[in-house]
């Protein structure tokens, strides 16, 4: 009995020295404490770019023709395409540098006034002045940005700001730039301050610099459309096609526009909705083209419960207008970054004139129409 007695009093004698053991000290086995998470070092704020010119990337060469006009140029790099966006509210008129746009695109974007896209060939292509700069919207961008033109823009909105992050596409915006790129005309602010901001080549370039970005492009630009060659007179149409004197677009029951066609000039001259021509404040010119395009779009109001929304990867039917005549064809256009493609009635790639065109996306929306006519006769009329 005393010897269970002992042997049990042994046990638990070893039995406290292995706990004693296996309670820490520089010999212990077992993992140490887990230590208190300690502060991250904070990384340095991220630098604000500076003027220093990076290296210019390896740009295209240019095909002997302008991209967006078929114009032909000279040999050398190809340039990048600059696109600004234009505030078009009645108190932004008139507006500075229009009537050198190569391309103008417009558009409702909210409620009954439309927004403008003019796009410039390259630095070299961009007037003294470009006034006024209005905010960025994902249906203008979506038609730019193909061609690796530069979004220039006052702000944006959320789905525009979405578009271009999504595809790290980089824009020139007075919100984050300021007065490195843009010049605030404080005679103007009385009107607002969104009425008051323009870019001039000056200031282009600061802001190329300020963002690290090169003047020329370094992918291949598109054409814009297929043009017709030097002295090349266009195809016949092959569909729906007429003479015509003039087009009207009716945006809303406040806003529609007209375009009547110059026969001396060969041009179409655009007029605003207060039926005054659209002069250019700055050149003094009125704004005309010599190709005229209505894409009508499946469209619709997004989730923010007014801003307009085109769907432009649906495609859809047209009107093409130059010298005095007009035809239906069919557009299409896949992604956001893939070019607009143009056909006539028998599906085979449209051909067009040379020179600046005008592009009004419509359709949609109540109220809209579009009006073809020759003398006191609608040729084409259409509601939306």
């Amino acid at each position: 009995m005393k010897k269970r007695i002992l042997a049990v009093l042994l046990c638990l004698v070893l039995a406290a020295c292995l706990l004693a053991g296996c309670g820490g000290g520089a010999s212990s086995s077992s993992a140490a404490p887990t230590a208190e998470p300690t502060a991250e070092p904070t990384a340095e704020p991220t630098a604000e770019p500076t003027a220093e010119p990076t290296a210019e990337p390896v740009a295209q060469p240019v095909s002997g023709h302008d991209a967006l006009t078929g114009v032909e140029v000279n040999e050398g790099p190809q340039p990048r395409p600059i696109a600004v966006m234009l505030n078009n509210r009645p108190q932004a008129w008139n507006h500075w540098g229009v009537s050198a746009a190569e391309v103008l695109v417009e558009a409702l974007c909210e409620g009954k006034t439309t927004g403008l896209m003019a796009v410039y060939n390259g630095y070299e292509a961009l007037p003294d002045r470009v006034f006024p700069v209005g905010d960025g919207r994902d249906t203008f961008w979506q038609l730019a940005m193909p061609y690796n033109a530069v979004p220039v823009q006052l702000d944006s909105n959320i789905y525009a700001s979405n578009l271009l992050n999504y595809y790290s596409y980089q824009p020139i915006e007075a919100v984050s730039a300021g007065k490195d790129a843009f010049v605030f005309a404080d005679e103007r602010a009385a009107l607002g301050h969104e009425f008051a901001w323009y870019i001039t080549q000056e200031r282009y370039e600061n802001a190329m610099n300020w963002y690290g970005m090169s003047r020329n492009s370094a992918v291949a630009v598109p054409d814009l459309f297929r043009f017709a060659g030097s002295g090349e007179a266009l195809p016949a149409p092959t569909g729906e096609s007429g003479s015509a004197d003039r087009l009207k677009v009716t945006f809303s029951d406040q806003y529609a526009i007209r375009l009547p066609y110059n026969a001396e000039t060969g041009l179409y001259e655009k007029y605003q909705a207060n039926n005054e021509p659209h002069v250019d404040a700055f050149s003094g010119q009125v704004v005309s083209f010599r190709n005229v395009f209505v894409l009508e779009c499946v469209s619709g109001v997004k989730d923010d419960g007014y801003t307009r929304e085109y769907d432009l990867s649906a495609g859809g039917e047209g009107l093409y207008l130059t010298d005095g005549t007009w035809q239906k064809i069919r557009w299409e256009k896949g992604s956001p970054m893939d070019p607009l493609k143009l056909y006539n009635a028998a599906g085979e790639e449209l051909t067009v004139n040379r020179g600046a065109s005008y592009i009004a996306l419509y359709g949609g929306f109540t109220g809209q129409q579009v009006q073809v006519r020759s003398g006191e006769t609608d040729l084409y009329p259409f509601e939306g």
